[in-house]
């Protein structure tokens, strides 16, 4: 999920009884979801969420702390640049609600389980990841015709078996 860090920040005024103080809210990041998102309409609607973040060592989201909510819609035609860079989203809502995005950060990237039991992180496309090797099981052991056993071929590979 992708988080924008906004200015000026979001601000919510509360006025809880007549003889009280004001109570005054602030976020500083906000992030946004379509509720729904219909390809080919005319309108979307986005719900936002504002609040604050927790950053890892690494820049990444540790924890986004929601305090306020909102909502925008946008145009087809508003949203006629987005492609696959949701950041372009978030600058178009904070430009509707009347903020500007200073930066955007984001949830580290998915950890999945390696071939041998370890895990790695997926790959961000178009970023210029390459795998060097793969690593795999050996392949599974088959009864041959003859009462001997075999290995299932690799298909694609050209191997016919015997």
């Amino acid at each position: 999920m992708l988080y924008a860090k906004i200015n000026p920040a979001a601000t919510r005024v509360e006025q809880n009884s007549p003889f009280g103080a004001p109570k005054t809210t602030t976020a500083d990041y906000m992030t946004a979801i379509a509720r729904p998102y219909t390809l080919g309409a005319t309108r979307t609607r986005f719900e936002i969420q504002y609040g604050s973040v927790t950053l890892d060592n690494n820049g990444y989201v540790k924890n986004f702390g929601q305090v306020m909510n909102g909502e925008a819609v946008l145009t087809a035609d508003q949203l006629s640049t987005w492609g696959t860079d949701d950041s372009i989203v978030l600058h178009l809502i904070a430009e509707a609600v009347g903020t500007t995005v200073e930066s955007v950060v984001s949830n580290p990237p998915p950890s999945v389980p390696g071939p041998l039991g370890g895990t790695g992180t997926v790959p961000t496309p178009g970023t210029g990841t390459t795998v060097e090797s793969v690593v795999s099981n050996p392949p599974p052991s088959v009864p041959g015709p003859l009462g001997g056993t075999g290995t299932v071929p690799t298909p694609g590979t050209g191997t016919t078996g015997s």
